[in-house]
């Protein structure tokens, strides 16, 4: 139908729709994504009565399209496609800005307070890094056993958030394959850990075992490697050969730490198994002392720490929260020239089917 009173009744739906739609952006009111479903869902069901009818079909079209676009609770405001995949930044309604890497987080910074405001100055540690949690103890235990100024290398930029656990006087090296990460981490504009926290810290790009070959032997006291978010982890960073060179860039007393936290890979026993075969100590971090809290962007980490000596781990080894993780005798040990993700993800798989039933 071209003309008649349904098309103007539709007209005059549309139209009011459309004042209160207005009304309620400008009020802040914000109904439920259930509520929004429904309204898109009408509409687009009206389109099929209307779908000979252009100018009426445009405006049911049209209205969809504001809708959507005032409620939308995420914009991309950067978005970056290269050989690694597609990078992009984006907010949330709620204040909250995330890099991500196809469909998996790098990091999280709030940006912005409750009144819509931007946040200033040094930024709040949240994501899997909040104060309190897992990847922050082995920082706290480096700094207080070390009583002075440490220096720590971070393989994987992401957003930058462990800039912000740099003290005055400690030093930090990053490691970052990605050139395209190390630009939106380095823009201030986009995320301000590293200009706030460690503007001057040299990001080393290429592939990190290749770079840490030219680092002196006994550089650093932590190497913090977080690289193993993603289903396409880089093995080759968490193989024998790749915890021998590790260890051979700690200085006595130091610690490797690893952020194994993986939605599809159960990493914690690879771990046990190429540090038993450097003649390390594992301890494993899985929570129990912190809580997720989705509104403030807190997630529990899942962290390894490898040490030569249990006194090397300072006061995670007088922590239950971090136990000592045995090898798995039944596992072949990962190396330059064997891995098994296919297990890893298995393991994962049974231990989600075993915490379910």
């Amino acid at each position: 139908p071209q003309r008649g009173s349904g098309q103007y009744a539709l007209f005059a739906a549309l139209a009011l729709g459309l004042l209160l739609l207005v009304g309620a952006v400008a009020f802040d009111l914000r109904p439920s994504q259930g509520l929004l479903y429904v309204v898109v869902g009408l509409l687009i069901g009206l389109t099929v009565h209307y779908w000979k009818a252009p100018l009426s079909f445009a405006a049911i079209i049209a209205v969809v399209f504001v809708v959507s676009q005032a409620f939308r609770e995420n914009s991309t405001i950067h978005l970056v496609r290269n050989f690694f995949g597609v990078l992009s930044v984006v907010d949330s309604s709620d204040g909250y800005r995330g890099l991500w890497h196809g469909t998996t987080s790098q990091g999280t910074q709030k940006v912005r307070d409750e009144d819509g405001n931007l946040i200033k100055g040094r930024p709040e540690m949240i994501s899997e890094f909040f104060e309190g949690a897992g990847i922050d103890q082995v920082f706290k235990a480096v700094q207080a056993k070390k009583q002075g100024p440490i220096d720590y290398a971070v393989i994987g930029l992401g957003t930058g958030s462990l800039a912000c656990q740099r003290r005055p006087g400690d030093k930090l090296t990053y490691y970052e394959i990605d050139p395209d990460i190390v630009r939106i981490a380095s823009d201030p504009k986009l995320f301000n850990f590293v200009s706030e926290c460690a503007p001057g810290a040299p990001i080393l790009i290429g592939d990190a075992r290749q770079k840490l070959l030219d680092a002196p032997d006994a550089s650093y006291d932590l190497i913090m490697i977080d690289a193993f978010i993603g289903a396409a982890i880089p093995v080759h960073l968490l193989t024998r050969e790749a915890i021998a060179l590790y260890q051979r860039k700690l200085k006595p007393g130091g610690l490797i730490a690893m952020h194994i936290s993986n939605k599809n890979l159960e990493l914690a026993s690879v771990v046990a198994g190429v540090a038993e075969a450097n003649g390390l100590i594992a301890r494993v971090y899985d929570g129990g002392d912190a809580e997720d809290d989705a509104e403030r962007y807190l997630w529990v980490p899942r962290v390894a720490v490898l040490a030569r000596r249990d006194e090397d781990f300072g006061a995670l080894a007088q922590s239950e929260y971090w136990p000592v993780q045995e090898r798995d005798p039944s596992q072949r040990v990962w190396s330059d020239d064997y891995s098994n993700v296919v297990g890893a993800a298995l393991r994962h798989l049974r231990a989600r089917w075993q915490r379910g039933s």
